[in-house]
C-alpha cells in the first residue's frame, strides 16, 4: 500500500512541474520583455547623459581657453606699465 503512495506521490510531482511550466513560462517571458524595455530606457538615459557631458567638457574646455587668453592679454598690459 505503501508504494502505491509513493508512486502517485512521484506522479504527482511530474504532473505538477508540468502544470507549472507554462506558468513559468510566462512568467520568464514578461520578466524577459520587462528586462528589454529597461535596457532600451538605460540606452537611451546613458546616450543622454554622453551628450550632456560631451557639451559639458567643451564649454569647459572653451572658457578656459578665454581665461587663458585674458590672463596672457592681462600679464602683457601688466608688463607695458611696469
Amino acid at each position: 500500500m505503501s508504494s502505491v503512495l509513493e508512486s502517485d506521490d512521484l506522479y504527482a510531482d511530474i504532473l505538477n512541474d508540468l502544470q507549472s511550466k507554462p506558468l513559468t513560462n510566462r512568467i520568464a517571458k514578461e520578466q524577459t520583455l520587462i528586462d528589454i524595455e529597461t535596457i532600451k530606457t538605460l540606452n537611451l538615459e546613458n546616450s543622454v547623459l554622453r551628450t550632456n557631458i560631451s557639451t559639458l567638457y567643451r564649454t569647459a574646455m572653451k572658457e578656459l581657453e578665454k581665461k587663458d587668453a585674458e590672463i596672457r592679454a592681462l600679464r602683457v598690459e601688466l608688463l607695458k606699465k611696469v
